[in-house]
């Protein structure tokens, strides 16, 4: 309903971030037949024609995280995912796929769990229920830093010591991922720049259009950050071998 009160009121242009829930996008067909520009940012749909996008490097961002956990000696890694048809989680997870394989880490199916609605809950909930797995995870990579902090609330009230028994790695960068204790390990992505961006090219298409010139429309791929923070890093031990 609220897409067709905006079609209805002939709006110039829209700047769309779907959610990890979205199933349907014919609404936005609706406007691009129209002659209305769409710009997704942030979370895109990648079938969609006609439409310019605002992302980041999801699947080389999932990449750097498993690495890094991996660099920790981090051998039994979960991941928590979003639901199928998420676009920012199909890629988070073949970035966690990528990283085993370049490291030559056997992927155990039973430590991937698919969240409904991505929210703390469902870490909260799927981290518990590792731990009474034969052979527990070792680490946890969360495809949201929300998902994270629910996985490290669990752990820490089932007796659990964050990072040296589990450690966590989220992806977002919220604010809170700073203040918790221990703080969140995650992947930062550049929400300002993001925003900037998709401004910038909505701009375009609108006076595109308006002097009746051809759209040209863009994929613009940002680069995210690893951010290490206590949750991740952990404790070693270092022994001197001596010959003598």
């Amino acid at each position: 309903e609220d897409a067709k009160a905006l079609l209805a009121s002939r709006v110039d242009g829209l700047l769309v971030s779907i959610t990890h829930q979205t199933e349907k996008y014919d609404h936005f067909e609706d406007f691009i037949e129209a002659g209305i520009p769409v710009v997704f940012f942030d979370k895109a749909v990648e079938s969609m024609k006609n439409t310019s996008r605002v992302i980041v490097d999801d699947r080389l961002g999932a990449f750097q995280a498993v690495e890094h956990l991996i660099g920790e000696w981090c051998r039994r890694i979960a991941h928590f995912t979003s639901p199928e048809l998420s676009y920012t989680g199909k890629h988070r997870l073949q970035g966690y796929l990528d990283a085993h394989k370049r490291y030559g880490i056997p992927v155990d199916e039973r430590l991937i769990r698919r969240c409904k609605v991505v929210e703390f809950e469902e870490g909260y909930r799927f981290a518990l229920e590792m731990l009474s797995m034969e052979e527990p995870p070792d680490a946890i990579f969360a495809v949201t830093d929300e998902v994270a902090l629910g996985a490290m609330t669990g752990l820490k009230g089932a007796g659990i010591t964050i990072p040296d028994q589990v450690a966590v790695m989220g992806f977002s960068n919220w604010k809170l991922a700073s203040v918790v204790e221990p703080p969140l390990s995650t992947i930062a992505q550049p929400g300002f720049r993001i925003g900037q961006e998709s401004i910038k090219l909505l701009l375009k298409e609108i006076q595109e259009l308006k002097k009746d010139l051809p759209v040209t429309y863009q994929t613009m791929v940002l680069p995210t950050e690893l951010i290490i923070r206590e949750s991740s890093r952990r404790q070693k031990t270092l022994v001197n071998v001596s010959n003598g």
